[in-house]
C-alpha cells in the first residue's frame, strides 16, 4: 500500500507557494488545510502554459478545491504528467469534479494511488469511475471512503472489477451499498484476480449481502483481507477463505524460495545508448525515464549506468531497483504461475466432475442449495503453520509481491548503458558492447542536414561496430533535435530518411523500422519529449521478442545474484569466491556457474571477461565502479579535464598528469593517486590483459611507466584518411578490413601488444609512437613500422631478414585480438608486397615468394598460439612468441 512516509515532502503554506513548487519541479508537494484560492497572476499562468509534468506526489487533502478546483487540476495534468500519488480527500469535489478526474484516468498511465475520501461524489460519479477502471491499467489503489455511493454506483464499480485486475486495494467503506450493492460487488469478487484487500465497512450490509460476498470468496484465490466492520450482517464466514488464500500464497512463495531449481522468465535486458558526442544520448535517456530536459548536462565520461523497469509504454519507465530482492521477485513469479495452474486445474476438475454428476443424477433433477455446496466443498484449508517460513531476517513476504508479479508478468527491466561519444572511449567497446540487449543509436538531425556525408560515415561506423560485437542485437536509430529543424519539418525528415535508405540499403537487417511514421529512424524532441512514446514502444516491442528475455531462469541464480550484490562496498570478487557463493545457493557445477556468469555479464549486471585465464579469475560486481576507475585514466582531456587541486601539486604529480595527456604515458605514482590503494594492482592487471595499457619497459625509469595507446592525440588538422603507400620505404604487409570494419581500438591494442613484447626483448630501443604511425623495435637493430590508414593496417619493414618473424608476430597478435575480444568476428584480407606488386597472402605463400617465405623456412607464420589456446594470458603469449621466434 502507498504510505505517506514513502516521500520526502516539501510543505507549501499557501496556494501560490504550492504552484511555484510544482512549477520548479519539486517531486513531492504537500499543501493541506488552506483555502485554495490563487491570485490573478497565478490564474493566468494556470490558464495558459502551466503543466504539472514533474511532480510525482501531490497531497491536497482538507482544502476547499470544490468541483472547479478539481477540474482545474485535471487541466494542468498534461499528457506528460509524472504524477503517481494524488491525495484529494475532504475537498467538496462533488459529482462534476469527480467525473472530470474519472475522465482523466481513462488516458492516464502514471497514477498508481488516488485518495478521494469524503468528497460526496455520489452514484453518477461512481459510474464514471467504473467506466474509467475498465480501460485504466495503472491505478493500483483507489479510496472512495465516505462518498454517498449507493447500490447503483456500487454496481457500476463492481462491473468494472470483473475485467480490471490492476487495482489491488479498493476502499469503498462508509457508503450506502446495502445488500443489493454488496451482491453486485460479490459477483465481481468471484471473478476478479487483482484485489488483495478491500474495505466495505459501514455500508449497511445485512446477512444477504455478506453471505453473497462469502460465497464469492469461496472461488476467489487472490484476496486476503476484507474489512466489514459496522455492518448489521455477520461476515465471520469469510475468515476461513481469506485465511486459505493467505496461507496458500505464502506457501507458494516460500516453497519457490526453498525449491531453488524452479524457473520463471526474468525479462531482463541491456539497453545500450550509442552515438557520437553531443548527439543527445543522455537527453534521450532522461526522456525515456520521464525526466525533464536539462540543457546544462555535461557530456558522459565513459559510461553512465541506470537500472529501470518498464510498466507502460508512456512515461511508465521507473528508475531504480525494486525493494524486493531478485530472488523474492522470481519466487513471486513462480508462485503466481503455480497458483494460476492449480486454479485452472481445479476449475477443469470441478467442471468435469459437475458434468459427470449432472449426467448421473439427471433423472433425479437434484438441485443443491448454495449452503450445501459450501458444506460439500472439496477445498482444503491449510494450517498457517504449514507455511514454509523463511530463514530469520532474510526474506520479507507481503501479498503485494504476488499481485505485482501477476501484474508485471509482461514488464521488462533494463540496465541502461549510456556510452560517452568521444573517440577516446571507443577503445573500451570490446569490454562493454554485449549481445544480450538492444542498441539505441542516436544522431543529430541538424548535423545530418549540415554535413550529410560525415553523419552517414558516423552512423555506418556505429552500425558496423554493433554488427561485429552483437550481430543479432536489434538497433533503434533515434534522430534528435527535432525541434531545431524549423519550417517544413516533415519534408526534411523525408529527405533524411531517403538518404539513409539509399546509403544503408539492406545491409543492416538489425535496424528496427519506425512503422508508425514510415521511417528508418525515430525523430525525437528531447526538450518536450515529443516522439519518446514511439521510441519506448519500439524498444519494448523488439526487446520482448528476444530469446534471452523469455528464457526460464532458476531461482537459485537469483539467490546468487542477491548474495554477491549484498555488500555495497565490494566491487569485485575472485572467481573462486563466486563459485563458493554459487555452491552455497545450489549452483554446483562449474559449467552452470560459467553459464550463469555469462548471462549476468551479457545483461550488464556484472563484468566477467573471459578472453584470458587471468581475466576469467575475477568477477566485477559493480560495473559502474570499474568504468569510473578506468575513465580516470582514459578520457578526452580536452573535455573532461583533470582538476589540478592542491594535492596534485603538493605530491608533485602535475608533471605526471601532463605526461599522460601529452604522451600517453602514466606513472605508477599517478595511478596510485587516481585509484583506491587496495585496487591498484587489480586495475593494472585488468587493463594490461584487456590491452588498454601496456608496460613501458624502456629507459631508466621504465619500471614505473605504462603506455595508454588510446591517449595518443590526433594532430590538429589531420584526418583519418588513406595513406600514400608509395611513399613508404620498405617491404609492406597490408591488412585490409574493408570487407567488414576496422573497429576503433584494434590498432591501439596491436601497438600495446608490440610495445609490451618489444620491452621483453634484449636491447630493443624505445618505440616512437604517433597518432596512427608507430615504429617499434624487435631486437637491437630490427624495426617495424605500423600505420593505420582508413580501413587498413600496414606493416613496413626495411630489413628483409626479419620479415618472416615480423609477419608471424603480427598475425599471432592480430588473431589473439580477434579470438579474445571480438569472438573471431573480425574479417580481413592480407596482401604482401613482392617486387613492387601487392599479392594475396595465400598466393605468396603457395609460391614461396621471397623475402616473405623461404624453402627451408626458419619462421612459420602459421605457428600461432592464439589458435591453440586463445585464452592464454599475456605472459604466456609473450613467452610463446619468444620461444618460437628467433630475433636477429
Amino acid at each position: 500500500m502507498a504510505n505517506y512516509s514513502d516521500f520526502k515532502w516539501e510543505v507549501a503554506k499557501t496556494a501560490e507557494q504550492c504552484i511555484q513548487m510544482l512549477d520548479i519541479g519539486v517531486l513531492a508537494v504537500e499543501c493541506d488545510g488552506v483555502v485554495f484560492s490563487v491570485s490573478e497572476e497565478i490564474k493566468q499562468k494556470l490558464d495558459s502554459s502551466f503543466f504539472l509534468d514533474k511532480c510525482r506526489a501531490l497531497y491536497l487533502n482538507d482544502n476547499k478545491l470544490g468541483s472547479t478546483g478539481a477540474l482545474q487540476l485535471v487541466k494542468i495534468l498534461s499528457p506528460r504528467s509524472m504524477l503517481t500519488y494524488l491525495y484529494l480527500g475532504n475537498n467538496s469535489i462533488g459529482r462534476i469534479g469527480a467525473e472530470g478526474i474519472a475522465e482523466y484516468l481513462k488516458s492516464d498511465s502514471t497514477m498508481t494511488y488516488l485518495y478521494l475520501g469524503e468528497n460526496s461524489i455520489g452514484d453518477m460519479a461512481a459510474n464514471a469511475f467504473g467506466e474509467a477502471l475498465k480501460v485504466n491499467s495503472t491505478l493500483t489503489e483507489l479510496n472512495l471512503w465516505d462518498n454517498t455511493v449507493g447500490e447503483i454506483g456500487a454496481s457500476a464499480l463492481a462491473n468494472s472489477l470483473k475485467t480490471n485486475n490492476t487495482l489491488h486495494h479498493f476502499d469503498i467503506g462508509k457508503n450506502r451499498l446495502g445488500d443489493n450493492g454488496a451482491v453486485a460487488y460479490a459477483k465481481a469478487l468471484a471473478v476478479n484476480t487483482g484485489l488483495i484487500c478491500t474495505n466495505i465497512s459501514s455500508n449497511d450490509i445485512g446477512t444477504k449481502g455478506l453471505a453473497a460476498i462469502t460465497e464469492a470468496l469461496r472461488t476467489n484465490t487472490t484476496i486476503t483481507a476484507v474489512h466489514s466492520l459496522n455492518n448489521p450482517g455477520n461476515g465471520d464466514g469469510m475468515k476461513k477463505y481469506l485465511k486459505r488464500n493467505a496461507v496458500s500464497q505464502k506457501q507458494a512463495f516460500f516453497s519457490a524460495l526453498k525449491q531453488t531449481d524452479q524457473k520463471a522468465p526474468w525479462r531482463n535486458a541491456k539497453l545500450m545508448i550509442i552515438g557520437n558526442g553531443k548527439a543527445g544520448k543522455t537527453a534521450t535517456v532522461r526522456s525515456l525515464l520521464g525526466k525533464p530536459f536539462n540543457s546544462n548536462w555535461e557530456s558522459t565520461v565513459g559510461v553512465e549506468l541506470t537500472r529501470t523497469k518498464t510498466k507502460t509504454y508512456r512515461t511508465g519507465w521507473t528508475e531504480g531497483l525494486d525493494r524486493a530482492s531478485n530472488a523474492e521477485e522470481m519466487a513471486a513469479r513462480v508462485a503466481v504461475t503455480k497458483l494460476c495452474n492449480e486454479e485452472r486445474s481445479e476449475n477443469c476438475s470441478t467442471e468435469k466432475s459437475g458434468n459427470e454428476k449432472s449426467k448421473a443424477q439427471q433423472s433425479k433433477k437434484l438441485k443443491m442449495s448454495p449452503r450445501s455446496q459450501v458444506e460439500k466443498s472439496t477445498f482444503v484449508i491449510p494450517d498457517i503453520k504449514d507455511a514454509l517460513d523463511p530463514e530469520p531476517g532474510i526474506h520479507q513476504y507481503t501479498e503485494t509481491l504476488l499481485v505485482q508479479a501477476k501484474k508485471e508478468r509482461k514488464c521488462l527491466k533494463f540496465s541502461i548503458w549510456d556510452y560517452g561519444g568521444q573517440d577516446v572511449f571507443y577503445t573500451m567497446h570490446h569490454l562493454f558492447l554485449t549481445q544480450y540487449g538492444v542498441y539505441v543509436l542516436v544522431f543529430s538531425l541538424v548535423d545530418f542536414l549540415n554535413d550529410e556525408a560525415k553523419c552517414l560515415e558516423n552512423l555506418n561506423f556505429w552500425l558496423l561496430s554493433v554488427q561485429i560485437h552483437a550481430p543479432e542485437a536489434p538497433v533503434v536509430i533515434v534522430g534528435t533535435f527535432l525541434d531545431a529543424l524549423g519550417e517544413r519539418t516533415n519534408l526534411k525528415l523525408k529527405t533524411i530518411n531517403n538518404c539513409l535508405c539509399s546509403a544503408m540499403g539492406s545491409r543492416y537487417s538489425q535496424v528496427v523500422h519506425n512503422e508508425k511514421e514510415n521511417l528508418l529512424f525515430f525523430p525525437l524532441n528531447n526538450k518536450n519529449s515529443i516522439g519518446i512514446d514511439n521510441v519506448r514502444v519500439a524498444i519494448e516491442k523488439v526487446t520482448s521478442c528476444q530469446e534471452y528475455v523469455n528464457r526460464l531462469v532458476p531461482i537459485k541464480w537469483m539467490h546468487f545474484l542477491d548474495a554477491i550484490m549484498k555488500d555495497k562496498n565490494c566491487n569485485h570478487i575472485s572467481l573462486e569466491l563466486a563459485k563458493d557463493i554459487a555452491s552455497q545457493n545450489g549452483v554446483i557445477s562449474s559449467d552452470e556457474v560459467d553459464e550463469m556468469l555469462h548471462m549476468f555479464h551479457e545483461l550488464g549486471l556484472i563484468v566477467h571477461l573471459r578472453s584470458t585465464e587471468a581475466l576469467r579469475k575475477v568477477v566485477t560486481i559493480n560495473p559502474q565502479w570499474l568504468i569510473d576507475e578506468i575513465t580516470k585514466v582514459i578520457r578526452d582531456h580536452s573535455i573532461h579535464k583533470f582538476d589540478f587541486d592542491s594535492e596534485i601539486v603538493e605530491r608533485e604529480l602535475d608533471t605526471d598528469v601532463n605526461n599522460l595527456i601529452t604522451h600517453g604515458l602514466a606513472t605508477k605514482d599517478l595511478l596510485d593517486y587516481l585509484w583506491p590503494k587496495n585496487h591498484v594492482d587489480y586495475l593494472l592487471d585488468l587493463m594490461r590483459e584487456t590491452l588498454l595499457i601496456s608496460d613501458w619497459s624502456f629507459g631508466k625509469e621504465s619500471k614505473n611507466l605504462y603506455l595508454v595507446p588510446s591517449l595518443k592525440n590526433r594532430p590538429q588538422g589531420q584526418t583519418h584518411g588513406d595513406c600514400d603507400r608509395g611513399s613508404l620505404k620498405g617491404n609492406k604487409c597490408i591488412i585490409d578490413f574493408s570487407v567488414s570494419l576496422l573497429p576503433v581500438g584494434i590498432f591501439q591494442r596491436l601497438v600495446a601488444l608490440l610495445v609490451a613484447y618489444s620491452g621483453r626483448l634484449d636491447g630493443a630501443q624505445e618505440p616512437t609512437l604517433g597518432y596512427r604511425d608507430c615504429r617499434i623495435w624487435l631486437g637491437r637493430e630490427s624495426c617495424l613500422r605500423l600505420l593505420e590508414c582508413k580501413e587498413k593496417i600496414i606493416m613496413v619493414v626495411e630489413d628483409e631478414k626479419i620479415l618472416p618473424n615480423a609477419l608471424s608476430v603480427l598475425l599471432s597478435m592480430l588473431r589473439k585480438l580477434n579470438e579474445g575480444t571480438l569472438k573471431a568476428r573480425l574479417k580481413w584480407k592480407l596482401f604482401l608486397e613482392v617486387d613492387g606488386k601487392c599479392l594475396p597472402y595465400e598466393e605468396a605463400k603457395a609460391n614461396v615468394l621471397k623475402p616473405w617465405f623461404e624453402r627451408e623456412e626458419k619462421y612459420d607464420p602459421e605457428v600461432d598460439l592464439s589458435r591453440k589456446n586463445p585464452k592464454v594470458d599475456l605472459n604466456g603469449f609473450f613467452e610463446f612468441l619468444k620461444a618460437n621466434r628467433a630475433i636477429p
